[in-house]
This record gives structure tokens, sequence and C-alpha cells, in this order.
């Protein structure tokens, strides 16, 4: 029987796919601001919706709003950062080279919550690594450019966000996952709307108010950005964000037929090989549980 942190993995993969393609095109009207803000204050609704229909009888306590907060702004940074390198990269090169988050997952769950993968499981993720630099199409050694450097800033805010939120919903013993999840989500999409769209009022007025006024489109990334998180905060909640970051590199999969499929964006033999070997570090991730 597949573990349950493993469905919830991929069908968060594939919300999450969904979610940042049709963020992706919002880029056409709104600046990358404007269409970051989107996947915030259009999830707020669906992740209070999903709080108060569990219903949690809780007590929520400073460790759990502190690595909420630390977790909700890494996740701003994070999706600014993907934003920015959908603009210099393709899309599916752009999401390859933020899932450097899987290796920088594994060092901050150890830093912060000392928790450790197997050998096996690093080996898997070492792999997925090195299918990311082949994804890379000027080469990682030769050159860094714009683009990479922001999918990798991308990966270090996710990775970021993804240990806080275990490590928020590792509080809340007391619950069930599900119930330390919604908490987790509903703190974290609050203060995300909150603080960003502060900034947005007092510096770039103007995108805050196409943002809201973009609500027939950019509620559908709001839906997708809030089931996505549920699933991945769920399987969090059950095992080390790095195995739970890693299995989500299947995404990549999905990225790479909507690449071409949608954005009618071409890729090379590198990238293909790039995706090849991810493929296989997920395989071994998934032999180390």
């Amino acid at each position: 029987m597949i573990e349950t942190w493993i469905w919830l993995s991929i069908v968060g993969a594939v919300l999450q796919n969904a979610r940042a393609a049709l963020q992706k095109s919002l880029t056409a009207d709104l600046d990358l601001l404007g269409a970051a803000y989107t996947r915030f204050v259009f999830a707020l609704p669906f992740a209070w919706a999903y709080v108060l229909w569990l219903a949690p009888a809780v007590e929520l306590n400073p460790t759990f709003f502190l690595f909420a907060v630390a977790g909700g702004l890494g996740q701003i940074a994070g999706t600014i950062w993907l934003l920015a390198a959908f603009t210099t990269r393709n899309f599916a090169v752009a999401t390859a080279l933020s899932k450097t988050e899987t290796i920088q997952t594994v060092v901050l769950s150890f830093v912060v919550l000392n928790e450790l993968v197997s050998g096996l499981g690093l080996a898997g993720i070492v792999v997925s690594l090195a299918g990311v630099w082949l994804l890379n199409p000027l080469g990682a050694v030769r050159r860094i450019d714009r683009g990479m450097l922001n999918g990798v800033l991308s990966g270090l805010g996710l990775a970021v966000a993804a240990v806080c939120y275990r490590g928020a919903s590792l509080s809340l013993p007391e619950l069930p996952f599900h119930e330390q999840a919604a908490c987790t989500l509903a703190a974290a999409v609050s203060l995300q709307t909150l603080v960003f769209g502060g900034y947005l009022l007092v510096r770039e007025r103007g995108q805050l108010q196409r943002s809201l006024a973009s609500w027939r489109r950019s509620i559908w990334v709001g839906l997708a950005g809030a089931a996505a998180s549920i699933c991945w905060f769920s399987a969090m909640a059950l095992v080390n964000a790095s195995y739970v970051r890693a299995l989500g590199q299947i995404e990549l999969l999905l990225s790479f037929a909507v690449s071409i499929l949608w954005f009618k964006e071409k890729t090379t033999r590198n990238e293909v090989l790039g995706v090849g070997i991810l493929t296989a570090g997920i395989v071994v991730v998934l032999l180390s549980r």
C-alpha cells in the first residue's frame, strides 16, 4: 500500500504545477509582484474554509507562530524569485533550477530540526541535483547568469518554507497531521496576504489594484495553490520535509509537458537527459523509505 505522504506529495506536485502555469499566464497583465500576490490573497479564503471545516481544538504556542512566520516569509521570497526566473528562463528550466531546494532542505532540516535523511535518500537527492545542473543550458560551472541565480534563490526560499512549516506542524503534537497542516496553512497564508499586501499598498498600489481586479482568473491560482499547500503541508507533517520535496520533483515531468504543449517552448537534449536523471533520483528516494 502506498504511504499517505507519497500520494499527498504527488497530488501536491500536480496541483502546484497547475498553479505555476496559471500564475505565469498572469504576467502578461501584471508585473512580478502583482502576479506573485495572487498566489496568496486568493488562497486565503480556501485556507480558512479548510481550517474552519476541520475546526481543530488547539491552543497555538509561540513556537508555532515563529515557524509559521519564518515559513511564510520564505515562501513569499521563493515565489517572487521563481516568477523572476520565468522571465529569463523557459518554464521548465526555471522550475528545475528552483528544485535545488531539495538539497537545501536537507541541510536546513538538520540545522533547524535536527532531522537527517538516510544515506540512500541523500544519494537520491544528489542524483536529482545532478539532473538540475544538466537542465542549465549555459552550464552552471562556466557561467552563472541572473536566471540561474533567481532559480536557486527560489529554491532557498522554498526550502526555508518547507522546513519551517514542518516545524510549525510538529509544535502542535496534540493534533492529527491534517489538522496540524490546516492550522499551519491558515496562519502562513494570513501572514503572507497581510505582509505582501501591505508592501504593495505602500509601494505598488496600482499592481495591488490590478491583482485584485484579476479575480476571475486569479481565483483559480488561489484554489490550485491552496489545494497544493494542503497536500504539501499534510505530507510534511508526516515525514521529514526533505523526502517530501524530493518526491515533489515529479513536478518537473509535468512542467516539461506544460512547457512543450502549452507554452510551445523548445527543450534541448541536455534538458531531456536532466529530466531522466531527476526521475532516477526520485526513484532512489522512494526506495530509501
